[in-house]
């Protein structure tokens, strides 16, 4: 039987990919002012966000609320924590969370909670529904993507809010940092064998769901030098038998915050 850890998947802090993600280049790409010349941020502006849609804003922004908890965290990073007005009940990191105001979950956030915060901007999740950005938006509140979809996305998730939070140079410094990470964590794990690690999303009567490919935690797990296992679900997010999982026989598993009752094979 398999000697089984229990772990959390700490690997965000060394998440970024600056190819293509220069500060110079991004914000070309991603910053017009109303008449269409390329500009920095100013008064004015058609931000394109990480899904492609073109976004019209006035800055300075200074009230955002977060629909994810990555936005969330990165708002921090940047010492913008205080232009934060609402968060989800799910963003419990860094501690100065606790004294904002809840909005709801993930996916079904209060609506009009976000409404009475008259928030200059809402930075969405990647799953955030249409639904809710039409809403947002028929109530003159921009809504911008900022969550990122996969692991070399990282960067530019966190230009993004930095541009948007007026905190540009704090954000080039996170992404060189992270970089510096990367290139330390590259020559770590060169030539060395691959940890066969198992992401437990949920365990038991949550139902046994793990990440599979076309998910961040695919990507977090095979660019820090594992092999996930999850990988033969052939899909982002999918449920597996305890006997697969028996079959597997991971050297590591990694269990999330959500994950459910302790794991134990």
């Amino acid at each position: 039987m398999m000697s089984s850890k229990y772990a959390l998947l700490a690997l965000a802090v060394f998440a970024a990919c600056m190819q293509g993600c220069e500060k110079g280049k991004f914000a070309e790409n991603n910053i017009r002012d109303i008449n269409g010349k390329d500009s920095g941020v100013q008064t004015g502006i058609l931000v394109m966000d990480l899904s492609g849609r073109n976004v019209r804003i006035v800055h300075p922004l200074n009230r955002f609320v977060s629909l994810a908890p990555s936005n969330t965290e990165i708002l921090f990073a940047l010492g913008a924590g205080e232009k934060l007005s609402g968060v989800t009940n799910f963003c419990d990191w860094p501690p100065g969370t606790a004294e904002k105001t809840k909005i709801g979950d993930l996916g079904r956030p209060d609506l009009e909670k976000i409404l009475s915060l008259e928030p200059d901007c809402v930075l969405a999740g990647n799953k955030t529904s249409q639904e809710i950005i039409r809403f947002l938006s028929d109530n003159n509140i921009p809504v911008i993507v900022s969550e990122a979809t996969s692991f070399d996305e990282i960067g530019k998730s966190v230009f993004l809010i930095g541009m948007l939070a007026g905190k540009e140079e704090e954000a080039s410094g996170i992404v060189a940092m992270m970089a510096e990470r990367l290139d330390a964590l590259d020559k770590k794990i060169s030539g060395a064998r691959r940890v066969r690690c198992y992401y437990a999303v949920s365990f038991g009567d949550y139902g046994n769901w793990t990440a599979g490919p076309g998910s961040f935690l695919h990507d977090v797990i095979t660019r820090s030098g594992g092999e996930n296992l999850g990988a033969v679900v052939g899909k982002p997010w999918a449920e597996i038998s305890l006997e697969t999982l028996v079959t597997l026989n991971p050297d590591v598993i990694l269990a999330g915050k959500y994950s459910g009752p302790d794991i134990s094979l």
